[in-house]
């Protein structure tokens, strides 16, 4: 068990003979630690995983108090976490198994295949655990080591740019084992040949790898929590040999590793250039910080006492990229725990750490720290005690804390902390900004055996927070502006708000090893405008002011508008939410929160709209659909079909959209039916359309970005059935949990009676024609199987999507019924059966998944019963049922309420999701769109209705969220009536939903809409704004002291948006300071204030 030690650029020179020393004793009794090194270890088994979900899954325990030690990707881990910890909510979207004590015949042929190998080295490893201590050292003396050392390399060591995102700061290629700590990536060979008896069996394969999982896991926990160690596991079985190397001598080592990474492809001059190009490779692959490779050969313990001709059983190189060793020596210490010290001992030795039995001293590792002299001391790197790291072992390998604070010596570096924009001092506003740049930062490498001149200095550590306080008060998190705190260097910003007078301002960083900040960054800023009293007006679109406002939030006595003018004063510190009420109208935006803020900077008025706009009609128009990004421009486009002409239209989205049709193809199902979902897996969605009747009905999908009249990329049918092939559709979902968009289509027709089917085809390249599930109806005819489908999110937790399948039985007299369909890689699926609430209730008519109505983080589930003026909720998450758990009836007695369905999103910016119901026949056939408001519970009644414009109108006849339309911000409701006149409505971002029933009159226009929405780091910032009406605008940037840097001017033509980009220049040519600004915007008597953060 000698280590090799790397000359500078060279390959390492041979250390003295190192010993294989294998002693796995019981754990010892540890001080009480609140961490996961104190839980007894499980094996858990992802269901139905990939490795990204089990990357996944890892990072969810981490945050959740546990920790994987050993990784067998892509389903598996031993994991070791405190009780409750596997338990809790955040695990609770992964569903897996976990084993505490050894699996059983029966539960190993039930482990998937991709687990049964970590299933098996579980049990090893169990097993080693228990064996006894057996503390002797073989007569004799050690053997001759025998390989001599490469002298150089064949190449200068290429650079290596950071491939996978957890490559260590600072590393290069051959940087793959610096310091033992953070995760590692381990390659297993089992090197095999056809000379018997060194051809492995199972009971060895599997004995040889639960020994080295054993030895890694026993690693993790004598390092502790402070390092963070984690071991992923590639295994290759049989990995093809000429000849058995146990009959070899040492030195042909080379040759036989060379040998079994050529033959699994692994280019390179050698075999150190191929081992090193493997290791990388999976370094790159598993996302870890390290790498190195195990080469086992087969043994027999019967010949030459399982050693290699010459003598030694196990050799290790410092710094990698291998440990050679043989399968089991009978010769070598403490040989009855041979299988997980010797790979545990040689693991040292490729951190760098030295053999302690030797009695001389010798420095090595990151921190180039001494071992003992001591040739008695009890140490893994000298008897192989699993229970004893030394302490020079734990310098060598980087874990030395000289000043005890936790944090081992090669991580514990000053993180690097640098404010880039700050207030101006002094400061008008109260309301301050700041960005920095937070960075881990390295000490110095000094090992005497690194492969490069000068060393590298490296870093695993990452950045977990950066806090900021004042005066001396509670620390606050900023926030990183890429969204989390996750990598070496990050940017981050922060906002407050402050009284008048000087304040002192600090700022500490924390990473993810526990180094925190000493010498908090300082600054300082004085406030010194003064608090002025808030004023402000309610006011309709029309300018008018109303009367009837209650203004809720304002400290002291509520204040009530006269006249739609209001004013209060703040005490300083104040913040809180200022809500307008009024019986009549909507106002836009719903609140304005307020914080201790001068009213000369934050001056918006409140206003009102009777009615949600609706901004487009578009001609023949009954049935809608949303058809995503289709010619991916940025904007969402839509279909709109006709029940008149059998033809559907392709409108698509933009700035100014028109209502012209920019696509049609004639010849589709009555009303037209089209859909989308990414089927060939390249990241962007298709377009399918349902096009034909009777015998000819078929589904054409054309690519993204295509233009009109390009030929379909995949046709589904005819099959001559005349069956309503395609009458609905259902995209975007992932029914066999490979990743990839499925497409379901319904054929309510098919069958004896129109009994009714729905199929699946499974989404990718390989997509064909051929349906890959068929599901039917329950009965006979008349069911109408496959009138509605709706995709639904993953129940269960297997990491595949549900698809609701619906019968409504039109025409029978029937219920309607429908079949939630669980999903399903391979075959025949679980179904759970949904009833109808009464006889001819048309259940099922339409069925949608509309958000999470009760924010319990799971999507709830609307099925339209018209035929009973009913929908009926189901609330999501894997507590789904058959029995509905709440139902909306419609407020004026209805007609055919539930004829439509349609998610809206959070339409009112209170957390909950909202959708709207259609009821085309109530109103005398004006048709009715119900909006139903989200809440803590599941709602029961809608919030608000939009109606008709026209007798027979029938409004509501069909439904469908389109995302960003025409630029705007917030929902666009696309909604079909039955006379063919679609129209498309907008909800202004964080519109209040009024409750009531308001009759329209003509298209009313809404308050001046602005908005900025750069990223603050951005160079250019992108300025909108949409008037009310046609004439003169006037965009102006300003500064906290109310000085104008930037303005344009335009001539505004009614509801089109006007878009400038801000450079971030001033008026004169110059860069304008990073900090706050304001945007104004000025059309006639209205006025609109947005706030931009600019960083450079």
């Amino acid at each position: 068990m000698t280590a090799f030690m790397p000359a500078r650029r060279a390959l390492p020179q041979l250390a003295p003979l190192a010993l294989a020393l294998a002693a796995l004793l019981p754990l010892l009794p540890r001080a009480a630690r609140a961490d996961w090194t104190d839980a007894e270890p499980r094996l858990v088994v992802l269901r139905d995983a990939t490795t990204r979900d089990l990357r996944e899954f890892l990072g969810a325990l981490e945050r959740a108090g546990g920790h994987a030690t050993v990784v067998h990707p892509p389903q598996a881990a031993v994991v070791h976490a405190e009780a409750g910890v596997l338990e809790s909510p955040a695990l609770g979207r992964w569903r897996f198994d976990v084993h505490a004590g050894a699996l059983s015949p029966a539960e190993l042929s039930a482990v998937p295949a991709d687990a049964s190998l970590a299933a098996a080295a579980w049990n090893v490893s169990l097993e080693l655990r228990r064996l006894p201590v057996e503390f002797h050292a073989p007569d004799g003396g050690p053997p001759d080591a025998g390989p001599l050392p490469k002298e150089a390399l064949q190449a200068e060591p290429p650079f290596r740019a950071r491939v996978s995102a957890n490559m260590p700061l600072g590393a290069e290629y051959y940087d793959t084992s610096e310091f033992f700590a953070g995760t590692t990536a381990v390659g297993i060979w089992l090197l095999t040949s056809t000379t018997v008896p060194y051809d492995w069996t199972t009971t060895e394969e599997n004995t040889s790898i639960g020994g080295v999982q054993t030895g890694m896991q026993t690693w993790a926990l004598r390092a502790g929590a402070s390092a963070r160690l984690q071991f992923w596991f590639d295994v290759h079985r049989d990995a093809m040999v000429s000849s058995a190397p146990i009959l070899s001598p040492s030195s042909a080592m080379s040759t036989f590793v060379d040998e079994a990474l050529a033959g699994a492809g692994w280019p390179g001059a050698d075999a150190f250039a191929r081992c090193f190009a493997y290791n990388n490779a999976l370094r790159d692959s598993f996302d870890t910080n390290w790498g190195f490779s195990i080469f086992i050969a087969d043994s027999d313990p019967a010949v030459n006492q399982g050693l290699f001709a010459g003598g030694g059983y196990a050799w290790g190189y410092y710094g990698g990229p291998w440990v050679y060793m043989s399968r089991y020596s009978s010769w070598a210490y403490n040989a009855a725990n041979y299988y997980s010290a010797v790979p545990m001992h040689e693991t040292g030795h490729i951190f760098y750490a030295t053999d302690e039995y030797d009695g001389s001293l010798q420095t090595s590792g990151y921190l180039n720290a001494r071992d003992s002299a001591n040739v008695a001391v009890q140490c893994i790197m000298n008897q192989n005690l699993l229970t004893r790291v030394c302490q020079p072992s734990r310098n060598q390998l980087g874990w030395r804390d000289l000043d005890g604070n936790g944090v081992m010596e090669v991580l514990d570096a000053e993180p690097l902390c640098v404010l880039d924009a700050r207030p101006p001092e002094p400061s008008p506003s109260p309301q301050l900004s700041w960005t920095g740049h937070a960075a881990v930062s390295t000490i110095p490498n000094l090992n005497p055996y690194g492969r490069y001149s000068p060393r590298h200095a490296m870093s695993v550590d990452r950045i977990a927070a950066v806090e900021f306080r004042v005066d001396g008060g509670a620390w606050a998190a900023a926030q990183a502006l890429d969204g989390a705190f996750d990598g070496y260097g990050e940017t981050f910003a922060w906002q407050t708000t402050l009284c008048p007078g000087p304040h002192a301002v600090e700022v500490r960083v924390s990473t993810l090893f526990g180094r925190v900040s000493t010498a908090p960054v300082m600054d300082s800023v004085t406030v010194s405008g003064a608090i002025a009293a808030l004023s402000g007006a309610v006011r309709r679109a029309d300018g008018a002011g109303i009367a009837d406002v209650a203004l809720l939030g304002l400290p002291g006595t509520p204040h009530t508008a006269s006249g739609g003018a209001w004013s209060a004063a703040l005490p300083c510190g104040w913040a809180g939410t200022v809500t307008p009420l009024s019986t009549n109208y909507v106002f836009t935006p719903a609140e304005r929160r307020y914080a201790s803020v001068d009213s000369t900077f934050l001056a918006e008025d409140f206003v009102a709209e009777r009615i949600v706009p609706r901004t487009h009609r578009f001609a023949d128009g009954a049935d809608v659909a949303w058809a995503g990004d289709w010619d991916r421009d940025g904007f969402d486009d839509a279909l709109v079909g006709s029940l008149a002409t059998g033809s559907l239209a392709l409108h698509l989205g933009g700035m100014a959209p028109d209502t012209v049709a920019d696509c049609v193809f004639e010849g589709a199902l009555a009303g037209g039916r089209g859909g989308l979902a990414d089927l060939d897996g390249d990241g962007v969605p298709e377009l399918a359309v349902a096009l034909g009747g009777g015998a000819d009905g078929h589904l054409e999908i054309f690519a993204a970005g295509g233009t009109c009249g390009d030929a379909p990329w995949l046709v589904l049918g005819p099959d001559g059935d005349g069956d309503g092939f395609a009458a609905s559709l259902a995209g975007s979902f992932d029914f066999d949990g490979d990743g990839r968009a499925d497409l379901a289509l319904g054929r309510p027709g098919w069958g004896a009676g129109d009994a009714g089917r729905a199929e699946i085809h499974l989404g990718g390249p390989g997509m064909d024609a051929a349906a890959d599930f068929v599901l039917h109806s329950d009965g006979g005819g008349g069911d109408r199987f496959g009138a509605a489908l709706a995709p639904l999110a993953d129940l269960d937790g297997d990491g595949r999507d549900e698809l609701l399948v619906a019968a409504d039985q039109h025409g029978t007299g029937g219920p309607g019924y429908a079949r939630l369909v669980f999903g399903e890689a391979a075959g025949a699926p679980r179904v759970m059966r949904l009833a109808g609430p009464a006889p001819g209730a048309d259940f099922g008519h339409v069925a949608a998944a509309v958000g999470d109505l009760d924010g319990d983080g799971a999507a709830d589930l609307a099925v339209g019963a018209p035929g009973a003026n009913r929908v009926l909720i189901y609330r999501g998450g894997a507590a789904f049922d058959s029995l509905p758990d709440a139902e909306i009836a419609p407020p004026h007695g209805g007609a055919r309420f539930g004829s439509a369905l349609a998610p809206l999103g959070d339409i009112d910016a209170d957390g909950f999701d909202d959708f709207a119901i259609g009821d085309p026949d109530d109103g005398g056939g004006t048709g009715r769109i119900h909006v139903v408001r989200g809440g803590g519970t599941l709602p029961s009644t809608p919030a608000f209705t939009l109606v008709g414009q026209a007798a027979g109108e029938g409004l509501g006849h069909a439904l469908a969220r389109v995302h960003r339309f025409d630029g705007r911000a917030g929902a666009h409701l696309l909604a079909g009536a039955a006379n063919g006149t679609a129209c498309l409505f907008w909800f202004p971002e964080g519109a209040t939903l009024a409750i009531g029933d308001a009759p329209r009159g003509p298209a009313p226009r809404r308050g001046l809409a602005l908005a900025a929405r750069p990223s603050p780091a951005a160079a250019v910032a992108t300025i909108e704004c949409t008037p009310t009406r046609a004439g003169p605008l006037r965009l102006e940037v300003v500064d906290v002291g109310g000085r104008r840097v930037r303005s344009w001017s335009a001539m505004a033509g009614g509801l089109e948006p006007v878009r400038v980009e801000w450079d971030g220049r001033l008026e004169g040519g110059p860069p304008a300071p990073a900090g706050l600004y304001f945007i104004v915007a000025t059309h006639g008597a209205e006025r609109a204030v947005a706030r931009l953060v600019r960083l450079r």
